[in-house]
């Protein structure tokens, strides 16, 4: 009985901590990945499942050195294989891939964590993956659309060449009728 009034107690001031107003994002994100990581240490899934929540939007605020840092505290404080948090990081380094490979401070954190390196390789490729998908998807439509221009063109060309043809006629007929 104790143990869940302590849990109740706890996830109250958790929550209270996690919901605050007014803080910067790298506050934001660096408490929610460590109530994220006490909740998951002892076992209050709704209060992991809260954090994550507002773990996710507060990551695209963060600048890259902060993102950094956070990551580190994702690693530090939760083990490999919860990787809610850890794909949230991931996915954001590969949106910022083009500033992240030449920042110096990114690329020794890579080297300090290479599962982060490996998860980056998978997640970036099936981004690019996905993306390429989307534009085959978009050039087939662009191509059907085109196909179906070069029909409506055809269609008006033979419209064209008949009423010309029909014109032709008429003004053949008309001038021998003048004769």
């Amino acid at each position: 009985m104790r143990s869940k009034h302590i849990r109740s107690v706890w996830m109250t001031l958790l929550c209270r901590l996690i919901s605050a107003k007014g803080n910067d994002a790298l506050t934001k994100a660096s408490a929610n990945a460590l109530v994220y990581a006490m909740a998951d240490k002892y076992n209050i899934a709704e209060l992991a499942v809260l954090a994550e929540t507002k773990f996710g939007p507060s990551i695209p605020e963060l600048c890259d050195e902060d993102l950094l840092g956070v990551f580190d505290i994702v690693i530090g404080t939760t083990p490999p294989s919860r990787k809610a948090l850890r794909s949230l990081m991931v996915a954001e380094c590969v949106t910022r891939m083009p500033a992240l490979v030449k920042n110096e401070a990114f690329v020794r954190f890579l080297d300090e964590h290479a599962e982060v390196g490996s998860a980056l390789a998978i997640e970036g490729y099936e981004t690019m993956r996905a993306e390429i998908d989307m534009v085959k998807g978009q050039l087939g439509e662009a191509r059907d659309l085109m196909i179906n221009q070069q029909r409506e063109l055809k269609t008006l060309e033979r419209t064209i060449a008949d009423v010309k043809a029909h014109l032709i006629k008429g003004i053949i007929e008309g001038s021998t009728e003048l004769a």
